[in-house]
């Protein structure tokens, strides 16, 4: 039954990969080698959203978790871990690509 906006396989594969996201960050897997990728949605002086790129969910980033010591642009790929924060999901180790 589809119920969504997605075809169901879309929908089934997103959701799979978001839980596969969430399953690595609690477990602690996906060392250095295993870094997600995404693009800075938003940033406000100290802290921020990225894109998730496959899951196109929203992970909070505060510039203390930032490996350069500049700040985040809006539109920047990024490559970063996974780690629980106080309220949920937050990007650590965060790096530009380009």
């Amino acid at each position: 039954m589809h119920t969504g906006f997605l075809p169901y396989d879309d929908a089934v594969y997103i959701n799979l990969r978001f839980f596969h996201l969430i399953l690595n960050m609690r477990t602690g897997y996906g060392g250095e080698g295993n870094k997600m990728e995404g693009i800075v949605k938003r940033w406000v002086t100290s802290y921020g959203f990225i894109e998730v790129g496959e899951t196109g969910k929203d992970v909070f980033v505060h510039e203390s978790d930032v490996k350069s010591n500049k700040p985040l642009s809006v539109g920047q790929k990024v490559k970063f871990d996974m780690e629980e924060g106080e309220r949920g999901p937050k990007a650590v180790n965060v790096e530009v690509i380009e």
